[in-house]
């Protein structure tokens, strides 16, 4: 087939991003699912389970819990478990919290697989002749290639697709705690062994599924509780206005 270089525009100019900016996103997005929608369904499938790394704000916290998931709109997923964990960091600044997905894609929930496109003798061909003609976005195109085993999804985000999430570490005084270290020499002994191996007190790292399910379900019975006191206000006052 004829990859055009609308397409490879196209794919360049979602790898080469917006800066969080969701207003620069949108035509970059319209342009991408629009080109794609004309590759061959090969292109526009993947068989395999596919992973997102998302940060959460307290305004996420009750529609993925309570309202079924959140519509994350188009956006990227990749076939590669570790490179989700990683990508972007653990920590943002005013978020609750970052988890990651595990979700196997319905039909007609992909936009575009990149690592399909360039495992094609045929594109990788176009996508040379583009970058040689000076392609407006070959620089982004050929930066990221297929290195993040992207996949470009529309898809909900749902709870019981959460298998993990950024928790912080026991502090120091908790670990002697649970060891039953309390002497100051003893604790100074135990800090530099913990240190020069690397690990830390407080820090953000990736708990464990069941961790992350105990955390989510607190959660929900606090929306529970807060919900039913609001109902029980809610019929107070009615019952106060009647009188």
């Amino acid at each position: 087939m004829t990859f055009t270089d609308e397409l490879l525009d196209a794919l360049g100019a979602w790898q080469r991003g917006w800066k969080a900016d969701e207003i620069l996103k949108l035509p970059v997005t319209e342009h991408l699912v629009r080109e794609a929608a004309m590759l061959p369904p090969g292109f526009r499938a993947v068989p395999e389970v596919c992973f997102r790394k998302r940060f959460l704000f307290k305004k996420d916290m009750e529609a993925l819990i309570m309202l079924g998931g959140l519509d994350d709109g188009v956006a990227s997923w990749s076939t590669d478990r570790a490179f989700t964990m990683g990508f972007k960091g653990l920590v943002m600044q005013e978020a609750a919290t970052a988890v990651y997905f595990e979700h196997r894609p319905l039909p007609g929930e992909v936009i575009v697989n990149y690592p399909a496109l360039w495992t094609n003798t045929e594109f990788r061909a176009a996508a040379e002749d583009y970058r040689r003609r000076g392609g407006r976005e070959a620089r982004a195109l050929f930066n990221f290639v297929d290195k993040q085993s992207e996949i470009i999804l529309h898809a909900r985000l749902h709870l019981d697709e959460v298998k993990g999430m950024v928790g912080a570490s026991s502090s120091f005084d908790a670990i002697c705690d649970e060891a039953g270290v309390v002497g100051d020499d003893d604790q100074d002994r135990l800090f530099k062994v913990l240190t020069d191996r690397g690990i830390f007190f407080e820090s953000p790292h990736w708990i464990s599924e069941e961790r992350t399910r105990r955390v989510f379900e607190n959660t929900r019975l606090k929306f529970l509780e807060r919900n039913a006191a609001l109902i029980e206000a809610a019929a107070a006052a009615r019952k106060a206005k009647r009188s």
